[in-house]
């Protein structure tokens, strides 16, 4: 693949990553788009037969400058966290469901649309 792309055959496959994963000095592809990028890890929670959520929004870091930190999540800011609901929302319409989360308590809610 490294002399497919005009690379030394002993280059790092970092070398050949980071030539596929920018154009022009811009993301483009799997790293380019924000649901690759976008995670949610969720707790359910049972205490005498109520159910609740807490949720987490993760950044997964694709886009960041550093390439050992690609896809090593942290907690996602607030506009990524506001993304995340955002797109949620969007693909939990056509069940008549919306997400509500509470970005202080970490509290995720369900509720009919």
């Amino acid at each position: 693949m490294n002399a497919a792309y005009d690379h030394d055959e002993h280059a790092l496959p970092s070398v050949l990553h980071l030539q596929r994963a920018k154009e022009h000095g811009e993301w483009v592809g799997f790293n380019a788009n924000s649901v690759f990028n976008d995670g949610l890890m969720v707790k359910l929670l049972v205490n005498d037969g109520q159910v609740q959520f807490k949720a987490l929004p993760l950044d997964l870091r694709e886009q960041d400058a550093r390439v050992l930190n690609h896809g090593v999540p942290v907690p996602a800011s607030p506009a990524i966290a506001d993304r995340i609901v955002t797109r949620l929302n969007k693909i939990s319409a056509p069940f008549n469901t919306r997400l509500v989360f509470n970005p202080v308590t970490y509290a995720l809610t369900i509720e009919e649309a």
